[in-house]
């Protein structure tokens, strides 16, 4: 409501007004704009799109970076070190890149995972503490699905994992409880899903693809979904547009991890991230539609980069240091220059334009690069860099300065380290 106020007091400061003119060289996209602008719409898709972005999609990043940063510190690594490994899965990886726009595929990554890491080391005080566990990581994987029906897949994975668990714990009995317990988490969500695609297409288990006039691809199959294609996994891991292992090329580390001598992470783990990374590889190997992500980049593989770069990251330290330094420092640096010009223009144009763009065009931030070709002056706020000084300062506060209660707090919490453990 307060969105749709602000269109309406903007539509009648408008009437009359002439048409602004989008500077773009892609028509379609000036033309889109001006559409919008007429309706008020350029207004609203603006204040949505930062809504989304900061209460949504960039906390939920966070927040998958905090359980990144748990995942390290159970298989044995440094805090530091895990801070460090966490910081570059938010900002090294597509994670980054897709975190700027409201995507399904990234919140079932991210559902997920955190369901793993529930899964992992249920714990909990009593039987009930881990009883809340499994039911928790049955709502996020409800969430997955919820997201997009993908998440399916990743539901039935996290079924597979809490069988197992549940079956180490005590055979047969905790195997049907685990299971059980996850289920009636999920359900939540997929009643929410279902009663969505009634009020939305009159059916409740028929998904939207079905109702969706003719798309590119969607004659193979049912609506572009068919068996799984070598081609299609081939566009997905290396596609020059899209490819996942051309958009973050040190992720194919991760694929070494069983290979090395002594794992980091436990065997169990590590096959259940290598399926699943396997198991979205192969839907979307089956989806027509992965052809098309050129437009706005790699997208359906996304849900597999939490889990493929905790491999990664374990085969990453045992790397000679300045090798690892380098690699992490590269792979930064892709993540951040896709994330700023993200722009491929065409089927033919490689994700290497990014690069050549940034160096020829400078930091870039693109909502101010929307704003400029809509014609609206921001005079010396143009520049991307007052934005990046002003965003590095509140960073390094939120992180360096304390206020007196965090001090009172850490103080206590030093003095019993100091009681407990002399060393």
């Amino acid at each position: 409501p307060a969105v749709d106020a602000v269109v309406d007091w903007t539509k009648e400061r408008r009437d009359g007004g002439a048409e602004p003119v989008f500077n773009d060289d892609r028509p379609v996209r000036a033309e889109f704009y001006r559409k919008a602008w007429q309706r008020g719409l350029d207004i609203k898709f603006g204040l949505v799109g930062l809504i989304t972005l900061a209460f949504c999609m960039a906390p939920l990043t966070a927040l998958s970076a905090v359980f990144m940063y748990d995942a390290f510190t159970l298989v044995g690594f440094s805090r530091r070190l895990s801070l460090a490994l966490g910081m570059l899965y938010a900002f090294g990886t597509p994670v980054f890149f897709r975190t700027a726009y409201l995507n399904q595929n990234l919140m079932v990554g991210v559902f997920a995972f955190i369901a793993f890491m529930l899964l992992w080391r249920p714990g909990g005080r009593g039987a009930g503490g881990e009883s809340l566990k499994y039911l928790a990581a049955g709502f996020l994987g409800g969430l997955a699905v919820l997201s997009d029906y993908s998440g399916l897949v990743a539901l039935a994975l996290l079924g597979c994992y809490a069988l197992l668990r549940g079956f180490e714990s005590s055979r047969v009995p905790g195997a049907v409880r685990g299971a059980l317990l996850l289920t009636a988490g999920s359900i939540g969500p997929i009643l929410m899903l279902w009663f969505y695609q009634y009020e939305s297409f009159g059916h409740p288990f028929y998904p939207p693809q079905h109702f969706m006039p003719p798309q590119v691809g969607s004659e193979t199959g049912y609506q572009g979904v068919s068996w799984p294609s070598a081609e299609l996994l081939r566009l997905l891991l290396f596609s020059p547009q899209f490819g996942l292992f051309v958009a973050s090329p040190f992720l194919m580390l991760g694929l070494a991890a069983p290979f090395l001598k002594r794992l980091a992470v436990p065997v169990r783990e590590t096959v259940f991230m290598l399926l699943f990374f396997a198991g979205y590889a192969l839907f979307f190997s089956s989806i027509e539609y992965t052809r098309i992500q050129w437009i706005t980049g790699i997208r359906y593989i996304v849900p597999a980069v939490p889990f493929l770069f905790v491999l990664t990251a374990a085969v990453l330290v045992r790397l000679p240091r300045p090798l690892a330094y380098a690699i992490a420092g590269l792979a930064v640096f892709e993540s951040w220059a896709m994330s700023m010009v993200r722009r491929v223009d065409a089927p033919s144009e490689w994700i290497i334009s990014n690069f050549t763009r940034l160096f020829d065009e400078g930091f870039q931030l693109p909502w101010l690069n929307t704003l400029s070709r809509a014609g609206i002056d921001l005079g010396w706020l143009t520049s991307p860099l007052p934005y990046f000084i002003v965003s590095a300062a509140l960073i390094y506060c939120v992180w360096r300065v304390r206020l007196p209660a965090e001090r009172a707090v850490t103080g206590r919490s030093a003095e019993g380290a100091h009681e407990t453990n002399p060393l």
